[in-house]
């Protein structure tokens, strides 16, 4: 079974909390960056200055496993509108890695892809626009690259995440 099936195997809760554990282990490939990095970057279009705030894969996290550990009652009287507000701080970082505005490492972009495509996956979004993949996988396997690349954990220690070993 690869990885896509194995995923698709999973309950929503399941691959949910499997996103979480995989990028709050790849959260290290951010911090190393961000500790001796800025996080600026200029818009090309309008030659606007941006900073990205060095605690928004964090906290962005934080507020997922908040929203998804509460029970229905409390994700329907706010909790989304703050996942809401995640997804519009990064918006602006977004489309300046698209269009090359801002650029980082592969391994810190694709930390920062996979907890943008969790809390999309999270927030109600299921598949990808271009080839139709599941989003929530999409994050799985950019955590996974993320930590792979960056050496930060072992093929081992990666299956063990993944097959709770």
């Amino acid at each position: 079974m690869n990885l896509q099936e194995y995923c698709d195997s999973l309950p929503k809760d399941k691959i949910i909390d499997l996103a979480i554990r995989l990028a709050k282990a790849g959260l290290a490939v951010w911090d190393k960056y961000t500790a001796d990095n800025p996080l600026t970057y200029t818009d090309s279009i309008v030659a606007m200055h941006h900073k990205v705030d060095k605690a928004i894969l964090s906290d962005t996290l934080t507020d997922i496993e908040t929203y998804t550990s509460s029970g229905k009652l409390a994700r329907i009287l706010g909790s989304k509108d703050l996942l809401a507000g995640r997804l519009l701080e990064f918006r602006d970082p977004i489309v300046s890695l698209q269009d090359a505005d801002w650029e980082l490492p592969y391994e810190v972009e694709c930390i920062f892809y996979s907890v943008y495509n969790l809390l999309r996956a999270v927030t109600g979004e299921k598949q990808t626009a271009f080839d139709d993949e599941s989003i929530i996988y999409v994050a799985i396997n950019q955590a996974i690259d993320a930590m792979d690349t960056a050496k930060l954990k072992t093929e081992e220690e990666i299956r063990s995440i993944l097959y709770g070993n």
